[in-house]
Order: C-alpha cells, then structure tokens, then sequence
C-alpha cells in the first residue's frame, strides 16, 4: 500500500459521500457510493491485480458493515453475498429488501471470467481457486450509483455528474494500493459506439484523462488492460481479444 496517497483518498471518498447525498435530494432517488474493496490477501500477493467494473449494481457497503464484516474482509464478505446460496451458519441469505437471495457463481459472468483469467495466467492456482479474490482489489469506474432495488447502471446523467470526481478516486486508488496489472471488463457487447482510444464508451478519454494519462505514463511496469463483457461471449475468446491500454 502507498501510504502517502492514503489521505488524499480518504479526502476523495468524503468528497463522495457528500456528493451521494447531494444528489440523493436532487435526483429524488436511492444512491449509494462504493469505494474500492481489498481482499484479505493482496497485501502479499506474488502478483496484485486491481479488477475495474462499470458501477457497483446495488452493492453497498452497509450490506457488509451490517454483515459484521470489516474493511479487509469486505470483498470477501461481498463475494460470498453473491456466491452462496446459504450463510457460513446454514442460513437464507437475505437481499436489503428481505427478500429471498438467489444468485450463485453460475449467475455472475463478471466474477467467472476474473477467476477463469488469474487462473488461466498462473496468478492464482488450482488449490486456491475457492478463495481467488483473496488476493485481488475491486474497484468500478463509477462509484456512485443506484441502490439495490432502484435502478441499475449509472445513467448518462448521473456519469456526467460524477466523472470527474469517479476519475480522481480511481487514480488515487491505482496509486494507493500500487497493483501490478489493472483490468478494466467494461468493454460492451458490440452494444455501444466503443471509444477510439480505449474501445470503451464508459472508460474514454474525456472522462477519465487522469487516470488514463497516468497509466500510459507508468505502462513499462504497470499493464492495464481492457476486456469485453463478460456476460454473452466465450471466456477465451475475451481474453484473445483484450486491449492493452497504451501500448501503441
């Protein structure tokens, strides 16, 4: 970890939290922010990779906070939320809204193809496989967006009016926890008129010039890579045709 960028990040995130709330009133609608998450591991990872999604889809750090889960577990915390079909003591995983929970691995591409690629790398093995995030950082490009139950992605109106503000979090975050490889799966499927440069309409140069300019700078020893959504294409066929950002 980057100890000297750590309080300009806590800086960051109140800044987010404030601007959550701000627009909470104006856009009459359920919000929530959340920061990167760190699995218990990364610290000591051979290689550490940051995984970057679009928006957190109803994620929220209360679910974690009330699950008794802290700041080092709640990726975990948050994975097994999605994983599991019943809590470490036999119980119904319940939703925000108490209803029933019932997504498991087989209904999250996003979290198939990440283990499918750190293992398909050499990055995580065979034997750990079961507990592949541990060593990983979650992040998203947006941060702050609609509570489970609202809407899910960010709308282009609530993008415009966090960017700049999503861009300075993720560089800091990039610098604080100094990962080896970032991987952006934000790429669509043939659904959007992707980004020259990135191939990304969400990860583009005009919104997130910080963070990409930052990349290029440090590509010799820092990779950045962009990959297709997962939800409707092969895993191989995703990690043929990734982007390496910078590299032209």
């Amino acid at each position: 970890m980057n100890t000297k960028t750590e309080e300009s990040l806590k800086q960051l995130y109140q800044e987010a939290l404030a601007r959550t709330s701000y627009l909470k009133d104006e856009l009459k609608t359920g919000l929530c922010f959340v920061p990167a998450v760190c699995g218990r591991s990364y610290r000591n990872a051979a290689r550490r990779v940051m995984v970057v999604g679009r928006a957190p889809n109803g994620w929220t750090m209360p679910r974690y906070e009330d699950g008794g889960a802290s700041p080092e577990t709640w990726l975990s915390y948050g994975l097994s939320w999605v994983y599991a079909q019943k809590g470490s003591n036999g119980e119904d995983i319940l939703c925000r809204d108490q209803s029933l929970h019932e997504a498991s691995v087989r209904h999250s591409k996003f979290w198939q193809f990440i283990r499918y690629y750190l293992l398909a790398r050499g990055i995580v093995t065979a034997q750990e496989k079961e507990r592949f995030a541990d060593g990983i950082v979650w992040s998203n490009l947006y941060k702050i967006s609609f509570e489970e139950g609202e809407k899910k992605n960010p709308t282009r109106c609530l993008r415009n009016a966090t960017a700049e503000l999503c861009d300075k979090m993720l560089l800091a975050e990039i610098e604080y926890y100094d990962p080896d490889e970032v991987w952006f799966i934000t790429r669509a499927n043939g659904t959007e008129q992707p980004d020259e440069f990135t191939g990304c309409q969400w990860f583009c140069r005009g919104r997130f010039d910080r963070t990409i300019d930052w990349l290029c700078k440090n590509a010799a020893d820092k990779k950045s890579y962009i990959f297709q959504r997962p939800e409707s294409a092969k895993f191989e066929e995703i990690a043929s045709a990734k982007i390496e950002l910078c590299a032209h």
